[in-house]
């Protein structure tokens, strides 16, 4: 259970509880297909990232939102920290989780010794990612950085005409995001904040993920990956005629949602194959050695969190 200290003047403490939650365990026959496990059942579940134990995931109810752990094998599930704010997104690293938008404009650090506001952004936050030293946060107009363990927020950069962004990743030396409007994906070096555009042809990208050299794209109905030098995109597949909504790529192939359905392909592009069906919308995929897991969350009436029960669940790979 943690008790949140906060840096920031006039911003209200996080509250913490521990609840639990029923779950199944997988089928020891190694023969047998793998069957999806559920991991616990949260209000409007939407984003999630894995440590080697854990799996940690985002809620939201009318009165606030939270973040929560269950582990990678089952169990009681803890609420890490709650606000008054869903939180937007999700970031682990270097053994730190952080939270972004529980209390508005905000980027958190999560531990058990001392969780702080690290930085609040002047304008709404779409989503963060972490290195070593510092935190990159995208807005509907800009990429902003932070120091890690806290400080004031300064535009990395900008793009012109830009008026919405996903949610960044990163690499050693660039941070990548795509807007869905403009169709475009740029990346920004760390060093100096010169942006590049990498493709300006990829209509409606939800999310993306990184994986060797290559920036993975969940764009409309389409899977496509674009060198991170620039260059062509190559088209890997497409989500059988639906919206694509998550990514999640390593060596063993690219794994991604729509409405219902988690879907793989290999990163080279070849046959689609159905990985598992949910109910609702299959926001976030996070990927650990040997299974997959995500959050689903059907379409609800936001005023009612009874009426917004998801899952986390997993499943061998």
């Amino acid at each position: 259970m943690f008790s949140l200290k906060m840096l920031t003047t006039g911003v209200a403490t996080f509250a913490v509880a521990c609840g639990t939650t029923s779950v199944r365990g997988r089928d020891a026959d190694a023969s047998t297909p793998p069957v999806a496990v559920t991991l616990a059942t949260a209000s409007s579940p939407t984003r999630l990232v894995l440590d080697n134990a854990y799996a940690y995931f985002t809620t939201c109810t009318p009165s606030g939102g939270g973040v929560s752990r269950v582990l990678l094998a089952g169990g009681p599930v803890t609420s890490v920290a709650q606000g008054p704010n869903c939180p937007v997104d999700l970031a682990f690293d270097g053994g730190e989780l952080y939270v972004a938008g529980l209390n508005g404009n905000d980027v958190a650090r999560l531990d058990s010794i001392r969780p702080t506001i690290l930085v609040v952004a002047k304008d709404a936050l779409n989503g963060i990612v972490v290195d070593a030293t510092s935190v990159y946060m995208t807005t509907a107009t800009s990429i902003l950085v932070a120091p890690r363990q806290g400080g004031t927020a300064t535009t990395l950069a900008t793009v012109t005409g830009q008026r919405a962004a996903t949610r960044p990743i990163a690499d050693a030396d660039h941070v990548y995001w795509a807007d869905p409007l403009l169709g475009t994906l740029n990346g920004v070096a760390k060093s100096d904040g010169t942006v590049t555009t990498l493709s300006a042809a990829l209509d409606g990208v939800t999310a993306l993920a990184l994986f060797d050299s290559d920036v993975y794209v969940a764009a409309g109905y389409v899977i496509a990956k674009v060198p991170t030098a620039g260059g062509a995109s190559t088209t890997l597949g497409t989500a059988a005629g639906a919206q694509s909504l998550a990514i999640a790529v390593d060596a063993r192939g690219v794994y991604f949602s729509s409405t219902g359905v988690l879907w793989s392909l290999p990163t080279t592009g070849g046959a689609l194959t159905t990985v598992a069906t949910d109910h609702g919308d299959l926001d976030a995929i996070a990927l650990a050695k040997d299974a997959v897991y995500w959050t689903s969350a059907p379409p609800c009436d936001a005023s009612d969190a009874s009426d917004c029960q998801g899952r986390i669940a997993s499943i061998a790979r």
